[in-house]
């Protein structure tokens, strides 16, 4: 569960882009700035919480499945436990336990390889869909987006109108999803 949690923090972990609209092309040293979360935009847009609410449920599908096999797996060890040691039978139903441990084992490794692939096609949407949505915004807004040494395009905005730049970036976010989710109504 270890490797499932680090991807899924994935898709709340938080971009690189600090904040001064129509600024010019580097913010002063001096000028307060802040960091506007990735993890914010994702909550806050439909895309986002549709996406965030996929990605949990299909973590809790995979947790209730371990759950299951580890149950069964537990069924099998009680019967053996309570049965002669050096029996034909105890001699079966410890094949069927070692048995039972080697098929939940390989169903949780195949079932977790697959939720890392969705999780990971669900992060790359969500952070191609932030990156359009952001450089359309500063663009209409004539924000700076400035190359640095250590990120792609970072947009600056000063800190007084952070909530105000997230929540355009939220509203393109939106529009933009609302005419695909229309475009696909149309083509089905």
């Amino acid at each position: 569960m270890k490797k499932i949690a680090a991807i899924s923090a994935l898709l709340a972990s938080t971009a690189t882009m600090a904040n001064a609209p129509k600024a010019p092309a580097v913010a002063k040293k001096s000028e307060v700035t802040q960091y506007i979360s990735m993890g914010h935009l994702l909550e806050s847009s439909k895309q986002g919480k549709k996406v965030l609410a996929k990605r949990d449920k299909a973590i809790g599908n995979l947790q209730e499945l371990a759950k299951k096999e580890n149950e069964a797996v537990a069924k099998i060890e009680t019967e053996f436990s309570g049965m002669q040691q050096n029996s034909k039978e105890a001699v079966n139903k410890a094949a069927d336990l070692e048995y039972a441990k080697r098929q939940a084992s390989l169903k949780m490794e195949k079932e977790k390889a697959k939720l890392e692939v969705e999780l990971k096609g669900m992060e790359q949407t969500l952070f191609v869909s932030v990156k359009n949505a952001t450089e359309k915004t500063a663009k209409q807004e004539n924000w700076a987006v400035v190359k640095t040494s250590d990120a792609p395009d970072v947009l600056y905005v000063s800190e007084a109108l952070v909530e105000e730049a997230t929540n355009k970036v939220v509203e393109t976010m939106n529009k933009e999803y609302m005419e695909e989710l229309a475009k696909s109504d149309l083509k089905a």
